[in-house]
């Protein structure tokens, strides 16, 4: 069984630039090359639950929240289950890591959530 971190419910699939655009940081400079860790550790290198349900495990388990329940010991509210994507992180960097002071988790969880609200906003 992974170990799940974090569970990230997006309606949307991220962009690099738009992450570095929300959290202002430039392309190119120490920012970037710090939060580009972030942007791959919560995008990239994690797994698309609903994707991996989808694909592989929709014949083992009736619903996707079983999925998640019986394979991560995770419960997830319908709200979340219905977004476009969700996201297990099972490492963070050290920027994000609640047990260093001056991290910096809740700057790109407002980042995150302000890119959900405007890509939400664009679909209506």
């Amino acid at each position: 069984m992974d170990n799940a971190k974090l569970i990230l419910p997006m309606s949307w699939h991220p962009d690099r630039d738009e992450f570095f655009e929300a959290l202002r940081i430039r392309p190119n400079g120490l920012g970037s090359q710090l939060f580009g860790k972030v942007f791959d550790c919560l995008f990239v290198h994690s797994l698309d639950l609903k994707r991996e349900y989808e694909r592989y495990y929709s014949v083992e388990y009736r619903t996707l929240s079983e999925y998640i329940d019986v394979r991560y010991g995770e419960i997830i509210s319908n709200d979340d289950l219905e977004a476009q994507h969700i996201f297990l992180v099972t490492w963070l960097p050290q920027i994000m890591d609640a047990d260093y002071d001056d991290n910096k988790l809740d700057a790109v969880f407002e980042c995150l959530a302000q890119l959900e609200d405007t890509h939400l906003e664009n679909q209506t």
